[in-house]
């Protein structure tokens, strides 16, 4: 993995779709601020969102894209068609079972959920029954984007978070034009939001059939084939089954946190939404391209028997990782509530929605950074198809991020919530780093991985230094003083930062050309 430019396409769309969810959030912001009717929204979503994307899409898509490429590999492009369209048939029998089950037990869900509160359990239940069918279209969905990965084509299935938030932008614009209230609005909302996920499956399963037609493409080396005569329709599920737990363990942290701030003060449920998904924009945008390129490439490597560049690449992804999501995390952390101010403040959103989205910002911005890294590492236990060992990792993270979560807001609140969720992802992190040493050898990361938190500590004192002297002569107030204070900090920051990476020697810019990383491991 030399050459990092599909990393850079990828990440290049994440980006657009990063901002189409953006803009998404901010009109939902200003059309339903902290209020019953935005809790609603917030906690109808989740329940097609856990089971449907989070657990079942996830575990589904991402189990296909080794398989899917070890048979591409190994046994040719016929077999890989014939295993494709299996496995979005089986795909579409489960969820529809999983969907009627859910139909069923839809009062039940809302009600504990709602935990006891009248008027939100009466806003969500109408919710719930329009936005359900996600947990259809979402897993099927998810086969396509892994055929689509598979085959080395990474832009389609990128680009789906700008389809479904299209067609959410279009409907708030809409009725915001109209002047709609927030009850009446919600639901053609959740439509909207409905249509937009059935129509990314669309799309992403329409050119299928006429890329698996093409020109199967020529081997440079041949490949040994014995392996292939494992079945490949019980490994996929059984790789689906295991990642499927270690998901279920990772995201019962999100039911835990909503499950607590639904029995807080209103708004708290959509306060952590808001905080979650900003909190998520670099994970998604960067971190979702080096892992959407990664997964194939090592599970080609590793049906090649590639051991070197195997570990290059684990090696080389860690690194690029850290030295973008570490500014990122320092930044949001101490920036929390000028960015939440300025990204969201207007509408329905007020002072107060915005104290109560920066409490809870204030420990999620941490978990940036351990997500990250833990979300590359983990791509080697996928593409290697050996899950146990980071299942009970999930596991304990959950764990303890539960137990954090039930202490911290007890005492602090909503604000509780996000440290919690950070000392679970720093947990899952450090076991995946420690995990992934014995199977590859990281030995010389540490040195690297000190030099660049070293190189982030000069930038966030004077970081520190200029909001703190704003602060104190209150010139932070206004959209555009805000803007110039968040723009100025990040410039700062990002001076100071990579002329010290320059003198670590751990980057290298040549003027008028791209940046090349280099590793010095």
């Amino acid at each position: 993995m030399r050459r990092l430019h599909p990393v850079a396409a990828v990440a290049a769309v994440n980006a657009a779709g990063a901002f189409a969810a953006f803009m998404k959030d901010v009109l939902l912001a200003m059309f339903l601020g902290t209020s019953v009717q935005a809790d609603a929204v917030a906690l109808a979503v989740f329940v097609p969102e856990m089971i449907g994307i989070l657990l079942l899409g996830t575990a589904i898509g991402t189990a296909c894209v080794p398989i899917f490429a070890k048979i591409d590999v190994l046994d040719g492009r016929a077999a890989l068609a014939d295993r494709v369209w299996r496995t979005g048939g089986q795909v579409a029998l489960l969820t529809i079972a999983l969907y009627a089950a859910c139909l069923l037990a839809a009062p039940s869900i809302v009600r504990w959920l709602a935990g006891g509160d009248g008027a939100l359990e009466e806003a969500t239940y109408p919710l719930l029954l329009i936005v359900l069918p996600i947990a259809v279209f979402y897993p099927i969905a998810s086969v396509g984007m892994a055929v689509h990965q598979t085959l080395r084509s990474f832009l389609l299935p990128m680009a789906g978070p700008i389809l479904t938030n299209v067609f959410m932008l279009a409907s708030l614009s809409v009725l915001m034009a109209a002047g709609s209230s927030g009850q009446s609005g919600i639901a053609v909302v959740s439509w909207a939001l409905t249509f937009g996920v059935a129509v990314l499956a669309a799309a992403l399963w329409l050119p299928i059939r006429r890329m698996l037609r093409r020109a199967e493409p020529a081997r440079d080396n041949p490949v040994d084939s014995a392996d292939s005569s494992i079945a490949p329709r019980l490994q996929l599920w059984a790789m689906a089954g295991q990642y499927g737990l270690l998901l279920a363990g990772t995201h019962v942290v999100y039911l835990a946190e909503r499950f607590l701030a639904a029995r807080m003060e209103t708004g708290a449920v959509a306060a952590l939404n808001y905080a979650f998904r900003l909190s998520q924009l670099p994970v998604w945008v960067y971190v979702g391209a080096f892992a959407a390129v990664m997964l194939p490439q090592l599970s080609r490597q590793l049906a090649l028997k590639q051991s070197k560049e195997l570990r290059d690449t684990m090696l080389k992804g860690l690194h690029n990782v850290m030295l973008i999501t570490l500014p990122v995390t320092v930044l949001l952390w101490m920036l929390r509530e000028p960015v939440v101010e300025l990204l969201f403040m207007r509408g329905s959103f007020d002072r107060r929605s915005v104290l109560l989205t920066a409490d809870v910002l204030e420990g999620y911005a941490l978990t940036i950074a351990f997500l990250s890294i833990g979300a590359v590492a983990l791509r080697y236990f996928l593409a290697s198809q050996s899950l146990k060992a980071p299942t009970a990792l999930a596991f304990l993270g959950s764990a303890v991020a539960i137990g954090a979560d039930i202490l911290l807001s007890a005492r602090y609140g909503v604000r509780g919530l996000g440290y919690g969720a950070a000392a679970g992802a720093f947990v899952n992190m450090l076991g995946s780093v420690i995990l992934l040493h014995r199977r590859i050898d990281l030995g010389g990361m540490i040195r690297p991985a000190l030099r660049i938190l070293a190189a982030n500590l000069p930038p966030a004192l004077l970081v520190w230094g200029l909001s703190a002297g704003l602060s104190w002569l209150g010139a932070a107030e206004g959209f555009m003083l805000l803007l110039v204070h968040l723009a100025g900090a990040a410039l700062l920051y990002g001076v100071v930062y990579i002329r010290l990476l320059r003198s670590m020697k751990l980057v290298q810019f040549g003027l008028g050309e791209r940046v090349k990383w280099r590793i010095r491991w």
